[in-house]
């Protein structure tokens, strides 16, 4: 009679364990069922949107009106999408935002029933711009060894024997480049996205004050102290005459020319 019971008890409590593993069977499947049917839901949604030159907000909002998905987003960064223009015919969540965000600075992200519209990540290269030009003078002449310089700061490169130049900086509004070269002209030019600079550069004329030779010393004319005799070159220009100190004799007071052989 005890070992009828034990084998009651026994009999009775796998039986409880496989009914219990079939619960835990259909939950599982259940889930699954459900998560499918989520997901065909989710991909057989489609949307008829046609807008010209409309806000993008107002495209989030017709999808919102079907009651799927909900967005999420700052008003300043679709702010600066001025105006997109979209027309699809039962288009899917995905095809839709592609067209609406394509060369924009905005990307989307879906959790759920949860669309994220955030600003795209930033590359290393995104933050820099290279700068390409050549710098010729006045007669088109290719000059080598022009400095270049980006404003406010000391970053800067040389342009190459052809007179051509490559120049990576940092990526912001208002780029300008200080051109320098020995007798030129310094140059200001304001990078504005051009595929390339071609730069010309003008000679720098610069007055020299007037010398007096003294014959030991050249002095600056406004320094000079005493009497002093100006002579041009035709003054002393005579076709008689074979040497200077002849062609000097008589044109300067008081100069006496001694003519002596050894």
């Amino acid at each position: 009679m005890k070992k009828k019971r034990e084998f009651d008890f026994l009999k009775e409590r796998k039986l409880q364990i496989s009914l219990l593993k079939m619960k835990v069977t259909v939950l599982l499947l259940l889930v699954c069922v459900l998560q499918s049917v989520a997901g065909a839901y989710s991909q057989t949604t489609k949307y008829d949107i046609s807008m010209t030159s409309g806000k993008l907000e107002n495209v989030f909002k017709l999808i919102e009106q079907k009651g799927e998905y909900t967005f999420l987003y700052s008003i300043e960064d679709i702010d600066q999408i001025s105006s997109v223009n979209v027309n699809v015919k039962q288009a899917d969540l995905k095809e839709v935002l592609d067209i609406c965000l394509a060369n924009t600075k905005l990307t989307y992200e879906i959790s759920g029933h949860l669309v994220i519209i955030r600003a795209k990540d930033e590359k290393p290269e995104d933050k820099m711009v290279v700068i390409k030009g050549v710098v010729k003078d006045k007669k088109g002449e290719p000059l080598p060894g022009v400095t270049i310089v980006e404003k406010g700061t000391k970053v800067g490169v040389a342009t190459g024997v052809d007179g051509k130049f490559t120049f990576t900086v940092a990526k912001h509004d208002g780029i300008i480049l200080v051109f320098s070269f020995v007798g030129m002209k310094t140059r200001e030019i304001t990078w504005t996205g051009q595929k390339e600079l071609n730069v010309v550069m003008e000679e720098e004329s610069q007055d020299m004050d007037e010398v007096v030779v003294t014959g030991y010393m050249n002095v600056n004319r406004r320094d000079m102290v005493g009497s002093y005799t100006t002579l041009k070159a035709d003054d002393v220009m005579m076709p008689a005459y074979s040497s200077i100190d002849q062609m000097l004799q008589g044109q300067v007071p008081g100069m006496i020319v001694m003519n002596t052989s050894t």
